[in-house]
């Protein structure tokens, strides 16, 4: 594979890309803008409504070079994770903001206004502007940080998966199907998510619900992102853990009590803060080559309850090619309103060749 060098397109350094950026005038910032695919003003959509789909196929030309991508979406969000070919196939490196090399960025949904889209690419702070054909699979446009164009095809996702019994689970890969709501075994009590911002908030972070029912009645309601992972009920069922994934990287854990549904942890807090350095530290005694600096996912979920009312926790960190991928396990207990985290075990995944 072939190192892109940064100032080619995809990708141009950051830096670069800010200043330049800072000095352009987009045309979609002003009322009246001009179409991305012509100098017309644009107009809405008649027949078209934009289904984000689950994989968008994007061919981009820029500077004499055409990139084939493939945007897969994080389901129940609007965030992709894009990468791109050269012509002969060969898959495109670049650098992100911390100056690792990858092939993979993020790309997100900035905002949609009839057949105008607006997407963001964080690591150079671009923008793509585009608009959506009439059948509402395909859009063109064109690039904030060069004169380039794209056009992207539209794969439309798979119905919303069905409630599921018990403990559903996935891996820290993007699910094709998460569930939109998980039962207890018992059948009593259950958590789903939904697609719309919790009333009163503003939508723009944490634009979902996940709500936890006690029978049909609702006994707490969150904001959060993302999709469900999987949930697991105490062998009382009076304690549920949910696993919900609200980026590429973090603390997707949720604690409930039931029946009343009082929240014992959210979802990156600081009892999550402190159990990511508590297993960056029994990493770091085990694994001498995880440094902090070479640290650069992280994932906090729960597995299981055991049946003294412990709840088992995985905090699983990527490291640099000379380490691989961590795994810190270990029982936390919830006693006298506090949290405690018990001694655990570390697991190491080298890294693939």
């Amino acid at each position: 594979m072939k190192l892109l060098p940064c100032c080619l397109p995809p990708c141009l350094i950051a830096v670069f890309a800010s200043a330049a950026l800072a000095q352009l005038s987009l045309p979609w910032d002003k009322p009246g803008a001009a179409s991305a695919a012509g100098g017309e003003a644009a107009k809405p959509a008649q027949a078209a409504v934009l289904d984000l789909g689950s994989k968008w196929t994007v061919v981009e030309v820029g500077e004499g070079t055409t990139y084939t991508g493939t945007w897969l979406r994080r389901p129940g969000t609007q965030t992709f994770d894009a990468s791109w070919q050269y012509p002969d196939g060969k898959v495109v490196l670049t650098r992100d903001r911390s100056g690792k090399t990858t092939k993979t960025h993020e790309i997100t949904v900035d905002s949609i206004n009839g057949n105008q889209i607006v997407l963001l690419r964080p690591e150079i702070r671009g923008r793509y502007l585009g608009t959506l054909a009439a059948d509402g699979r395909h859009i063109t446009g064109t690039r904030s940080w060069n004169a380039g164009t794209w056009s992207a095809t539209i794969e439309t996702q798979p119905a919303a998966a069905a409630p599921v019994a018990a403990s559903a689970t996935a891996t820290d890969a993007d699910a094709d199907a998460p569930p939109a709501a998980i039962n207890s075994p018992d059948g009593k009590s259950s958590v789903r998510l939904l697609q719309q911002p919790l009333p009163g908030n503003d939508g723009v972070v944490d634009f979902f619900t996940l709500e936890v029912l006690s029978g049909t009645k609702v006994v707490a309601r969150v904001a959060t992102e993302g999709y469900l992972i999987s949930a697991h009920w105490s062998l009382d069922g009076r304690l549920l853990a949910v696993n919900n994934r609200r980026g590429n990287s973090g603390d997707y854990l949720w604690v409930f009590a039931l029946p009343d549904g009082t929240c014992l942890k959210k979802a990156g807090d600081p009892v999550g803060d402190a159990w990511l350095a508590a297993a960056k530290l029994a990493i770091q005694q085990k694994v001498p080559t995880a440094s902090e600096k070479s640290a650069y996912k992280d994932w906090l979920t729960a597995r299981e309850w055991s049946s003294s009312g412990e709840l088992q926790i995985n905090q699983r960190i990527r490291y640099g090619a000379t380490t691989g991928t961590c795994d810190f396990s270990a029982p936390a207990a919830f006693r006298d309103g506090k949290w405690s985290l018990l001694p655990g075990t570390v697991s190491v995944t080298p890294a693939d060749p």
